[in-house]
């Protein structure tokens, strides 16, 4: 790593959770200061939250040299972390939520792993707080190899990032996870589980129709892009028999919705196959 350049970038996505990211911030510095040989900078993207938490977020924050601002006018979903990532200096990205922040001596154990360069992509052990909801990825063994992360606590490293063009621009929310890892598989990185790595997710709660409606339409599109004509609608087909009986009647709606909005997306000629090695498409769609 160049001399001068921070070791970590914790790039964090914010959209309308103005107290959130003020907290995920304060967090981050803190485990930071327990860490002081790890260098980092943070940058934080608006993603299309509007004027107010811009001019709310410098008054509290503008003074500080390690804080960098992106201000999207609109909400382009997970993508935006790409925007964040573009300006990003570290040898390693440290990606959370607005409302996912690194534990105490995180920082430290993150960095005395990752330090000797052998590590490339690290899936974080997420916890959450009492009462809350969400993913929660804890592994039995520490320095596993982990098929998935939690995009709330994902750390790679940064050349890595810019060779596969970041998170994939066609999926608004969820599951992006998944289609990141395909591609990190792919290219014969693995994905290393550190149980000392902990990230706390507040997980404060979405429109729950969305939630369905967002998960089915980009399920829809990772099997649309790593998989072959009858191989995608095969495995689109057995996903909705897999999960139809475990949704509410209320939620069946959106969830069609989304796979047909996916289908319109590839009619658009939005969707370009990509080719993946056979032991990637067993491991993550067969």
């Amino acid at each position: 790593m160049d001399k001068g350049f921070p070791f970590f970038s914790f790039v964090i996505l914010e959209y309308n959770r103005k107290k959130e990211l003020e907290k995920t911030v304060e967090r981050i510095e803190r485990a930071a200061a327990s860490a002081k040989e790890v260098s980092y900078e943070i940058i934080v993207v608006i993603n299309g939250s509007g004027s107010q938490t811009v001019e709310s977020f410098q008054a509290l924050f503008g003074h500080s040299v390690k804080i960098k601002l992106v201000e999207l006018n609109k909400n382009i979903g997970i993508s935006g972390w790409n925007n964040g990532a573009e300006i990003a200096q570290g040898k390693y990205l440290w990606f959370l939520d607005d409302d996912s922040y690194p534990m105490e001596q995180s920082v430290q154990q993150a960095y005395m792993e990752l330090q000797s360069g052998t590590i490339q992509a690290v899936a974080c052990r997420v916890t959450h707080q009492p009462g809350a909801s969400g993913l929660v990825l804890e592994a039995d063994q520490d320095h596993c190899l982990s098929k998935v992360f939690c995009g709330c606590g994902f750390i790679v490293e940064r050349k890595i990032f810019e060779e596969l063009k970041g998170f994939w621009d066609q999926i608004f929310v969820y599951a992006h996870e998944k289609e990141f890892a395909v591609r990190l598989d792919d290219k014969g990185v693995p994905i290393i589980y550190l149980h000392n790595v902990v990230v706390n997710h507040d997980a404060v709660a979405r429109l729950t129709d969305m939630k369905y409606y967002h998960t089915f339409r980009s399920t829809a599109l990772i099997n649309f892009r790593f998989l072959s004509f009858w191989q995608s609608r095969l495995m689109i087909i057995l996903y909705l028999i897999r999960n139809i009986a475990s949704i509410k009647p209320k939620f069946y709606k959106p969830s069609f919705r989304g796979i047909k909005d996916a289908f319109k997306i590839v009619a658009n000629g939005k969707v370009s196959r990509v080719v993946i090695r056979k032991g990637t498409q067993k491991k993550y769609f067969i």
